[in-house]
């Protein structure tokens, strides 16, 4: 049996969301010349909004995994310490001024989209080796032309997330 372009691109862009296990990063700091009780790194897919945290703990390093390829991510970390208000042994946690933002590009994989949702809004990158189509559908049945694709450049789309949605990827 012989499977037409179309088609594949299809069944690549449905299993690949599973298969595709994402970029990772390792990111280090310079200790505070303070004691601090501990660090947190800030990122997000844009400059300045920090949509995630991942808390390093008293380690001056960390490695992101699984993160979406074909984005730009910034990073900033803030350093905290933990004090108790005098008489109560309840903790007050403060933290210092972020860190200087730096920004890393995740490689995207060809032909396996992937997609990011912040803030009730969908990212989607996608880097083909053919001319495509990126398409939506509310019931794997029906399905509506979003936006051509083109290669070899990596494609960057932005959508308002509806309560169910899915995406394929029809290639040419």
């Amino acid at each position: 049996m012989r499977l037409v372009p179309s088609m594949l691109a299809v069944i690549v862009f449905l299993l690949s969301c599973r298969a595709y296990l994402g970029a990772s990063v390792s990111l280090a700091w310079d200790e505070e010349a303070v004691a601090v009780g501990g660090y947190d790194l800030f990122y997000g897919i844009a400059s300045g909004q920090y949509d995630w945290m991942a808390a390093a703990g008293g380690n001056t390093q960390i490695t992101l995994t699984n993160l979406p390829g074909g984005f730009t991510y910034y990073f900033s970390v803030k350093a905290y310490s933990l004090s108790f208000i005098p008489g109560r042994r309840i903790p007050v946690e403060s933290f210092s001024g972020p860190s200087n933002e730096i920004s890393w590009t995740a490689p995207c994989p060809l032909n396996a989209p992937q997609i990011v949702v912040t803030n009730g809004t969908w990212v989607i990158a996608c880097r083909v080796s053919m001319p495509g189509m990126l398409q939506s559908s509310t019931d794997l049945v029906h399905w509506v032309n979003l936006y051509a694709v083109n290669p070899p450049c990596v494609n960057m789309f932005t959508g308002v997330c509806s309560s169910k949605q899915f995406f394929r990827l029809k290639l040419n």
